[in-house]
């Protein structure tokens, strides 16, 4: 394909041969190139290796690279989000999935290549932060050519739409500007559109596209052509957002799809509300690969629930999950809802963990303590405790004095124990109601909660 009189590729997406190249990309010779180019001030490291056709080139961010693969802390920011979106749908060649997990980047350059060369890519990393506009305006204007060619060969909808005499002279449907627009007003827009235009590559892009970059759900309307284009499906991930119109991307993809782990691994970390549920579609073999359980339940730990029981007996992928949501612990094996370091971890998180586990745990006061003292739930975390710690005034006291409501799951002796109660109502004043009715009418206690 040539745009703007420079040739670029447009083949299907190339994967790197770890089988013929096992040491992987690892000659470092780029580096010196990186860091110097900018002072290092966004470049750590980069590796190249020269194969056959091109060069795969792997490259990391100064103060976001991982060590020992374990995953950086510092998130996208929205710069750098769209920037991720765009280059993807460019870089077809390219793993980007990792950037966000760890700060690294893994993309290929055949030799024929003229167009998306590397240093495309690395300037726009560099700038982004300082010429957003300026960069991001330049590789839209890329991928918009790029698509418009792309479109163009699509003879097979062409004849469609000839054929239907729908089709203006000049080759565009006399509907489509009024389609996109409506795509970027409604998540119903590529739904309504007609069937030429659902596979129409700029018509679905705008849509999934839309609304900032949440309109991923429309894929499902797409047409089955554009549902195996691995780019149109990437971009769909990338752009999901549950919470507008309840769908998810995986739902609606090939099988194909739903075991390809970089896709599945965007899917499941994408942090718009909800995106847990994503891992539900993934393949069970996804389900059941560490990597991709480990990625999920570190950005949402309620993705435990869909993962292989196998994971949810792996301990380490538990403590992920409920240091992250605590209430995960629901889904983990019997045998670490009874593993008092993951219970309580669990609990520090989320004080209705303590629901879950075992009634041994359920009396270990150590347990019990921790629960009660970070009760964020209206008292609620001592009404799963055992009747002899309800009866336990050093508990009750600590759960009244995080939460006054919890009086109302205390022992009959302690709620007619002036100073819980006192305790309990200082902290909040609504809690008198649950007091022993002797108490009721104590003009201390009456006073004591008036002051809340």
């Amino acid at each position: 394909m040539i745009i703007n009189n420079k040739f670029t590729e447009n083949g299907p997406p190339k994967e790197f041969d770890y089988d013929g190249y096992p040491d992987g990309i690892d000659d470092p010779k780029i580096t010196d190139y990186l860091v110097s180019r900018d002072f290092g001030h966004v470049w750590k490291n980069g590796f190249q290796l020269k194969v056959e056709d091109g060069t795969w080139y792997e490259v990391y961010f100064k103060d976001r690279a991982h060590e020992d693969g374990s995953e950086c802390d510092k998130a996208l920011n929205a710069k750098e989000k769209k920037l991720t979106q765009l280059i993807s749908s460019l870089y077809k060649r390219s793993d980007l999935g990792l950037f966000a997990l760890y700060g690294q980047i893994t993309f290929y350059v055949s030799d024929k290549e003229e167009l998306l060369d590397e240093d495309l890519l690395l300037s726009s990393f560099e700038q982004i932060n300082s010429n957003q506009k300026e960069v991001l305006d330049k590789l839209k204007n890329l991928h918009k050519a790029i698509t418009k060619e792309a479109s163009l060969n699509q003879k097979g909808i062409a004849k469609k739409a000839e054929k239907a005499e729908i089709v203006k002279d000049d080759g565009i449907h006399p509907d489509k500007a009024k389609i996109i627009a409506k795509c970027k007003e409604s998540i119903f827009g590529l739904r309504d559109a007609p069937d030429e235009l659902k596979a129409d590559i700029e018509v679905v892009m705008a849509a999934l596209t839309a609304f900032d970059g949440h309109g991923g759900g429309a894929i499902q309307w797409a047409s089955d052509e554009l549902k195996v284009n691995r780019e149109v499906v990437m971009v769909a991930v990338m752009n999901e957002d549950y919470n507008l119109g309840q769908y998810h991307v995986l739902e609606f993809v090939s099988d194909e799809f739903k075991a390809d782990k970089e896709l599945v691994i965007a899917a499941v970390t994408n942090k718009n509300e909800y995106g847990y549920g994503a891992l539900q579609y993934a393949s069970d073999e996804l389900k059941a690969d560490k990597e991709v359980v480990m990625a999920a339940v570190k950005v949402w730990g309620q993705a435990l629930e869909h993962v292989s029981e196998e994971m949810k007996a792996d301990k380490e992928v538990v403590m992920a999950a409920v240091k992250e949501y605590g209430y995960a612990l629901e889904h983990a094996s019997d045998e670490l809802k009874a593993d008092k370091e993951v219970v309580m971890a669990a609990i520090e998180n989320n004080s209705y963990a303590l629901e879950h586990t075992t009634d041994e745990l359920r009396a270990d006061k150590e347990v019990v303590m921790a629960a009660v003292e970070n009760d964020n739930n209206n008292g609620y975390a001592l009404s799963e405790v055992s009747d002899e710690l309800k009866a336990d005034k050093e508990v009750v006291m600590a759960a009244v004095q995080t939460n006054g409501r919890a009086l109302e799951h205390a022992s009959d002796e302690l709620r007619a124990d002036k100073e819980v109660v006192m305790a309990a109502v200082k902290e909040n004043g609504y809690a008198l109601s649950y007091a022993h009715e002797k108490l009721q009418d104590d003009d201390d206690l009456i006073s004591a909660g008036g002051e809340v």
